[in-house]
């Protein structure tokens, strides 16, 4: 019987609704488990939109969705959703200064992915602005190269290991950061920490 969930495509990538996730295959059930604990998604590079279109139906209904790109040529996601479509380089000043406002309402629990052109920075810099519970992930991670080419090999992911725990491991310390959901992410190629806080 055909679902709304299309099958598996070439390159260990989904599709959601007929639009590329660009995802591995396991993001769809790894995401289900942990979108309903957060009040705000904030996502840094929208691309096509198909990870974006997945997370606004399966996320709590009172929760924010808003999603970042330069280029929003190539965003298929329907445009009549309550999604909160911005454009804007998140390395610039403004954006920066957005991001960091939304992050730190203390009445949201924020989720914020790191999938923009340079994961890394994004995670660095974005960081030190998590309150007590929210949680930052980065895409294209693993702990070292081997690691991404053991899971990649599996799934058929042809894509570059772009995030690493080195890079980021000075600001996992610096802002008291914990593994979340740590391995499970691991398996679909995401890094996943939270801010701990007296009542984790």
């Amino acid at each position: 019987m055909k679902t709304t969930e299309n099958p598996v495509t070439l390159h260990g990538e989904t599709e959601f609704e007929g639009i590329h996730i660009s995802q591995t295959p396991g993001i769809k059930k790894h995401f289900q488990k942990i979108l309903p604990e957060f009040d705000r998604v904030i996502e840094i590079g929208t691309f096509n939109g198909g990870l974006t279109l997945f997370i606004h139906r399966n996320k709590k209904e009172s929760c924010e969705l808003i999603s970042y790109d330069i280029d929003p040529s190539v965003n298929q996601a329907p445009k009549d959703l309550d999604i909160d479509f911005r454009i804007g380089n998140c390395m610039s000043v403004p954006v920066i200064n957005e991001i960091k406002d939304l992050i730190m309402d203390e009445s949201k629990r924020v989720l914020l992915l790191c999938d923009g052109g340079n994961k890394n920075e994004e995670f660095n810099l974005f960081s030190k602005f998590l309150k007590v519970k929210d949680v930052v992930m980065l895409h294209d991670f693993a702990e070292s190269s081997g690691e991404f080419s053991r899971i990649a090999s599996v799934i058929g992911w042809i894509y570059s290991y772009e995030s690493s725990l080195s890079e980021i491991s000075n600001s996992v310390s610096k802002y008291n950061l914990d593994k979340y959901w740590y391995d499970e992410g691991k398996e679909v190629l995401w890094g996943s920490f939270i801010k701990k806080g007296d009542i984790l």
